[in-house]
């Protein structure tokens, strides 16, 4: 721009450059302001050719070597400061060109706002979206969400969820789980996808939704009442490590599981759904399986000492027990002993 201004540009810098305002009508406007600016400073140089003569007039009366050497001097004098104000300006107006052009330029993004909602262990969690959703989250959860987009409501979940969807055909709602993807447009459902699980699992309560494994087979619609089984590894690992996945559920298909449940039972009696209704139902959990749950609904850490305590089976429900308590109703059940030090950590072993 200083090459512009100064007229040493040659036609093709010239031609580039215009090219550039061309296609900014606001840096042609800045442009032209520091135009002005440029014209009004150099006009009052531009009268140093009058000024040299007035030199010249005034040093007359010496001698010629004299006027000459006087002459030269203020001439050399005028260069300099010339030279220096080019270059100052040229500087300036670089640095001037280069702020308002970055400002167009390099603008910042918007960053996407994401809201992220945790349960701890050992406590339940209630909260609305800004589309009026309403999601519960189990103990050990946390929802990540961002309503920025106009086509999509997407939230992604760690753990155990509720979700009461508001419908709205124009922005469906999706759940991103492990690997698993649940599009929703209105429909009542529940998520549980803890990093130890080796499947996800969804229930539909009410509405229509439609699962899609990342990369695999065709989205799964499926219909209330159901529940939905799929393994988070590939179906050749799955196969390999487990052979099947070890479960009571009625359709086997590729690496999901399909069951019914019942639905003559209230939500509080639904062991999908009673948590919201602060119940932890258990039916034929391994003991290694219900101390997982246990660990994050009484928010400890159990231990076994032994691999035989492991295998025993459980069935029944927690609601306002303490650990202790809960641990000595599952003593009436199978024969263990349990010990828990300040440290809220439970130790579980053999009779």
């Amino acid at each position: 721009m200083a090459r512009n201004l100064s007229g040493e540009a040659n036609n093709e810098e010239i031609s580039t450059f215009n090219q550039i305002l061309s296609d900014d009508p606001e840096l042609q406007q800045q442009y032209e302001s520091i135009c002005m600016l440029w014209q009004t400073s150099r006009k009052k140089w531009d009268n140093s050719a009058d000024h040299e003569d007035d030199i010249l007039n005034r040093l007359l009366p010496l001698s010629a070597d004299e006027h000459l050497l006087a002459f030269e001097q203020q001439v050399s004098k005028n260069k300099i400061r010339k030279r220096t104000f080019w270059l100052i300006a040229a500087c300036t107006a670089g640095i001037i060109f280069f702020i308002l052009h970055t400002q167009n330029f390099f603008k910042p993004l918007p960053i996407p706002l994401v809201k992220v909602i945790e349960s701890p262990n050992g406590s339940r969690v209630k909260t609305q979206l800004p589309d009026g959703s309403v999601v519960f989250l189990n103990a050990g959860s946390v929802l990540n969400y961002n309503y920025l987009s106009d086509t999509m409501r997407e939230v992604t979940i760690t753990g155990e969820g509720y979700f009461d969807i508001i419908r709205d055909e124009k922005r469906p709602f999706v759940v991103h789980a492990d690997n698993i993807d649940i599009q929703v447009i209105g429909t009542r459902f529940t998520v549980r996808s803890y990093p130890d699980d080796e499947v996800v699992e969804t229930t539909l309560i009410h509405g229509e939704v439609e699962l899609k494994k990342v990369g695999y087979h065709a989205p799964i619609r499926m219909k209330p009442n159901q529940k939905i089984s799929v393994s988070k590894l590939p179906l050749l690992e799955k196969n390999q490590n487990s052979g099947s996945i070890k479960s009571a559920l009625t359709v086997f298909e590729k690496d999901y599981l399909i069951s019914t449940i019942d639905s003559a039972l209230t939500k509080s009696n639904l062991s999908e759904v009673a948590w919201i209704y602060n119940r932890l139902i258990f039916r034929g959990d391994k003991f290694d399986q219900l101390a997982r749950k246990m660990e994050r609904w009484f928010d400890v850490k159990i231990v076994f000492t032994d691999d035989h305590v492991k295998s025993l089976s459980f069935n029944g429900s927690f609601e306002n027990e303490t650990i202790d308590q809960a641990l000595t109703a599952l003593q009436i059940a199978e024969p263990f002993k349990f010990k828990i030090n300040q440290s809220n950590e439970v130790f579980i072993s053999s009779p």
